[in-house]
Parts: C-alpha cells; sequence; structure tokens
C-alpha cells in the first residue's frame, strides 16, 4: 500500500462544471490571463483543475515510490524531501525509507512491499535513533522488512556494530547477505576511532627509573584489549623486572617484552618514544631499545649474533678467510669456509663473531644473504650451511632480507 496522499484534484467528478478542452485552448486568457469584469467560473474551474491535476499527480507519485505520506500541511522542505527520495527510489532502484522501529531494531516497509529476503535487497533507511549499549559492549541491531522478521545488521566482518554506528536522522545503506542471512552495513560508520583502534600519545612525567607514568586523551578510561600507548620516556630502565606503566591513573600494568618475558636493562631509553600494546595483563613493549656497543649497563649479548635480537642484514669482515685472525676486535664478524682452522675448526659453514672474550657462532637459515666488506662480494646460504657466491647489481641499493 502507497503513503497516504492528500494532495487531491480538483473538479474530477461526472458533469464538473469546466471548459471543454478543445474551448479552453481557444481562450484568450491562457496569454493575457483574467481581465477586470465578471469571470466565467467554467473558466476558472478549468484552470484550477489542471493545475490541481498536476500538483496532485507529483504528489501521488510522491507518495507511491517515497518514504513518507504527503500532508497537506504547508511543510514545502519536507515535500520536497519525499520528492526526491521517490526519484531516487524509482531511478537509482534503491528505496530510500524511513525506519519505524526503536533504538537497536529497525523496521521498515518499501514500497512495494518486499515478499522474501532474497539477494539483491538493498535499502537506503532513515533512522529513528542512535543504536545504543547492549550485552557484550555492542550495539546488536536487527532490521525488520515488510514485516518478513527480524534480520541481524552486521559490519561486513561479521561483527556486531558498536554503539553510535548508526545515527538517528542520518542515512545509511544497507545490503542483504544470504550466506549469513542478515543485513550488513555498507555506508560509513557513525562512530569515531574506538580506544583500541588509535595509538594513544603521552610524555612519561615519572622521576623514578623503571615506571612509565602519563597522561593520554579522554578517550582512555580503562585498560582495553589491545590498546596502544606511545610515550615519550623520561627515564632509562635498570631493572628486568618490575617495571609498570600506568596510564591516565588507572594504576600500573608491569612492562614486558611479551608472554612475561623480562625487559633487558636499557631497552628504556630517556628521550626516546616506547610503544606498549596492552594485551590484557600487561603492557607489552614493541620497539625495546638498548644501549650499545658494550658501554655501561649494555646488554651481555648486544655485540653477540646469537642473542635475542634478530637481525634483518649483516655484513662480515670476510668470507675467505680460513685462519683465525690474530687480533679480532669486539663485533668483528666472518662467515666461515667449509673448513676453517684454529679456534674455528669443526664451525665450518657458519658465522663467527668476536664478543671481546671468545668466539660465538650461529647457523644462517638457508636463504639468508650476507654481504663481505673486504670484496664488497655477497653470499647465499643454499642450505646445509652451504654459501654461494651471489651476484647483485648496484651493491648497496637492493636490499635483501633473511629471517633468522
Amino acid at each position: 500500500m502507497s503513503n497516504p496522499n492528500q494532495i487531491l484534484p480538483f473538479a474530477t467528478g461526472v458533469g464538473a462544471n469546466v471548459v471543454p478542452p478543445t474551448t479552453y485552448a481557444q481562450e484568450s486568457y491562457l496569454q493575457q490571463g483574467f481581465q477586470d469584469g465578471i469571470l466565467d467560473p467554467n473558466d476558472l474551474n478549468t484552470v484550477l483543475r489542471q493545475a490541481s491535476f498536476s500538483s496532485a499527480m507529483i504528489a501521488q507519485f510522491t507518495a507511491d515510490y517515497g518514504p513518507n505520506a504527503v500532508n497537506d500541511d504547508g511543510n514545502l522542505p519536507n515535500y520536497e524531501a519525499n520528492f526526491v527520495a521517490a526519484l531516487h527510489d524509482l531511478f537509482v532502484g534503491i528505496p530510500d525509507v524511513l525506519d519505524l522501529g526503536t533504538a537497536n531494531s529497525i523496521v521498515v516497509n518499501p514500497e512495494p512491499p518486499a515478499t522474501s529476503y532474497a539477494v539483491p535487497m538493498e535499502l537506503i533507511i532513515k533512522p529513528l535513533f542512535t543504536n545504543i549499549l547492549v550485552g557484550g559492549g555492542t550495539g546488536a541491531t536487527v532490521i525488520n522488512v515488510s514485516g518478513l522478521g527480524i534480520r541481524p545488521l552486521i559490519i561486513p566482518d561479521g561483527s556486531q556494530l558498536l554503539p553510535g554506528d548508526i545515527v538517528a536522522g542520518g542515512k545509511i545503506l544497507v545490503s542483504y547477505e544470504a550466506t549469513s542471512n542478515s543485513f550488513m552495513l555498507l555506508s560509513q560508520r557513525g562512530t569515531a576511532a574506538k580506544q583500541n583502534q588509535i595509538i594513544h600519545w603521552g610524555q612519561d612525567f615519572s622521576l623514578t627509573a623503571n615506571q612509565v607514568v602519563f597522561t593520554t586523551d579522554a578517550a582512555v578510561t580503562s585498560y582495553l584489549t589491545p590498546t596502544y600507548f606511545a610515550v615519550y620516556v623520561a627515564n632509562n630502565n635498570t631493572s628486568t623486572t618490575g617495571c609498570t606503566l600506568n596510564a591516565n591513573g588507572l594504576g600500573n600494568v608491569p612492562i614486558t617484552r611479551g608472554s612475561s618475558g623480562a625487559l633487558s636493562v636499557g631497552d628504556l631509553v630517556a628521550g626516546t618514544v616506547a610503544w606498549f600494546a596492552y594485551d590484557g595483563t600487561e603492557a607489552q613493549l614493541l620497539n625495546p631499545q638498548t644501549w650499545g656497543n658494550n658501554t655501561s649497563g649494555a646488554p651481555a649479548d648486544w655485540n653477540d649474533i646469537t642473542g635475542q635480537l634478530k637481525p634483518y642484514w649483516l655484513t662480515v669482515n670476510s668470507a675467505s678467510i680460513s685462519a683465525t685472525p690474530s687480533s679480532p676486535t669486539a663485533g668483528d664478524s666472518y662467515l666461515l669456509p667449509p673448513s676453517p682452522t684454529g679456534a674455528w675448526a669443526g664451525n665450518g659453514g657458519k658465522l663467527a663473531q668476536w664478543i671481546g672474550t671468545a668466539w660465538v657462532y650461529r647457523n644462517y637459515p638457508a636463504g639468508s644473504l650476507v654481504s663481505a666488506s673486504d670484496t664488497q662480494t655477497f653470499y647465499q646460504n643454499i642450505g646445509s650451511a652451504t654459501w654461494q657466491e651471489v651476484v647483485v647489481p648496484t651493491p648497496g641499493r637492493l636490499y635483501f632480507f633473511g629471517q633468522l
């Protein structure tokens, strides 16, 4: 059933007191308008009927294809909006309808009525209410079209809406999806970015080492999983355990390297920006820093290729020396040939590094690439600790990465 229309034609009954069309077409007042004197009612009725006939047709079209009734209430902006919606409905093919439901429950009655939920079914809806919080911290919302029964309204990844994704008085585009038997919200969501969708900036104002205390934007009102923080650190950490983060006065949470892993001394460095991810229990430090080159407090494995850090690129001093150097410098590294001698004996095919007091060794996986600084040549591990020289055009311009 179409919407009601109160804009009606005039003098359409049988025997209406109007001028015949052939006579009306010859009347002089069509060009000159009515002159002073006595006005023939038949002529006036004809003019009114023709004007009202056309306006009533436009109004009926608006009622039939638009989202609302057409009322004789003098509300011209509303009439115009309904007329534009009716044109959109007819020519674009997507019904523009008004929500008649409640918060989190959209009810629409497009014209002509839908007879089943099937693809394609797309609707432009003007919601009456902003969706609100329900169980689970979401704005779970349903749609009922033409009384066919409720169907969930979700976002394309299958998740429920968040509170505020639908804004009262706005317009949303939804599309029925048969596989999930639900409607997907295709238009822009009304919510701003959520606490766990952005990185929150803060500056550490703690005066004590091993504590990171800061304030950030008002969006962070609790520790949600996940929440990301970028913090300008005030103090170096001097302990591997017991380091804590406190955002917006919400309380201390431990800082770790992930899965409760201990920090290394110097992972937090004053004047650098630390990036944390709260995982529900602890603040994982995603970019641990170091005090390098064996300076005071540096991790023991800073110059040790057997340590935790995984370099993406490695240049060795040489890949052609078989005998152990007599006076190595801490950090010197070598790609060992198949049968090295001296202290390197038995470690063919490995990478060796001098850490100041001893040689340490690393087996690099197949596919790894290293360069030799003495010859500016490149070698790739082709399996079983076997290295093969490779030709790399324009050395230094191409980057190869080997994951340890």
